[in-house]
């Protein structure tokens, strides 16, 4: 198949499936990623709040 999946490949994803503990683990890795990415987002906004905040004080102070 032209970048399709041929039926060994689709065998090998559904037995990954069928294999509970490996589904467990891909899970796990699932929500860890997106606690990360939520995370990141935290941090960012943080940053951005951060800098407005220092911009306004600057701008009091005349630098």
């Amino acid at each position: 198949m032209c970048g399709g999946i041929s039926s060994e490949g689709l065998d090998s994803i559904e037995s990954w499936f069928q294999n509970t503990n490996m589904l467990k683990r891909i899970e796990k890795d699932v929500l860890e990623y997106q606690n990360r990415v939520q995370e990141t987002a935290r941090t960012l906004q943080q940053k951005e709040r951060l800098e407005e905040k220092l911009e306004e004080l600057n701008a009091e102070t005349g630098k």
